[in-house]
């Protein structure tokens, strides 16, 4: 197994959230593996805020590389996570999931054979302004995408969708 099998699987749990998915963004702290973000409606011709980013680090082992490379992303999005395989997370020690925990990271656990995601720990969310540096660059991701999906009509999320965050995991 390679990083790039579990991304299908993580793309589409974003996608099920209501976001546009980008790969490989530049966030504050360098290369994300993907990004989701959630716009709010167009009003007029200026951009419009951006409601929810989401920065998704995929890793097969190495907690601690993955949780820094995440917690680089927490400074540049709404909520971090580190998406690792089902068996690596279902062997993770106590003191890992707490490391998880005391940097804010979420953490995904993705089955390649079903294609399934889980959220095991919700990240400290935080929606400050701060991620709103990065919506010029990922709004025209957005337009280029807009354009080339034209026939495809996803709809506007509504209040409610924009305002929840729907990994917890409570």
């Amino acid at each position: 197994m390679v990083e790039n099998d579990m991304r299908q699987a993580v793309v589409h749990w974003l996608e099920a959230q209501g976001m546009e998915v980008f790969h490989e963004c530049v966030v504050t702290h360098g290369i994300c593996d993907i990004v989701g973000v959630r716009f709010a409606p167009r009003t007029g011709r200026r951009i419009p805020p951006l409601v929810w980013s989401v920065a998704v680090e995929l890793k097969l082992a190495r907690i601690g590389e993955v949780i820094a490379q995440a917690r680089g992303n927490m400074y540049g999005v709404c909520a971090s996570f580190a998406a690792m395989p089902a068996d690596r997370c279902r062997r993770m020690t106590r003191n890992s999931t707490l490391a998880f925990v005391g940097a804010g990271i979420g953490l995904l656990s993705v089955d390649v054979a079903a294609g399934t995601v889980k959220s095991c720990i919700s990240p400290v969310a935080v929606n400050d302004g701060r991620e709103q540096q990065h919506a010029p660059r990922w709004w025209r991701w957005h337009k280029r995408n807009e354009k080339k999906q034209a026939a495809t009509d996803c709809g506007t999320p509504t209040q409610e969708q924009r305002n929840e965050q729907p990994w917890r995991t409570n």
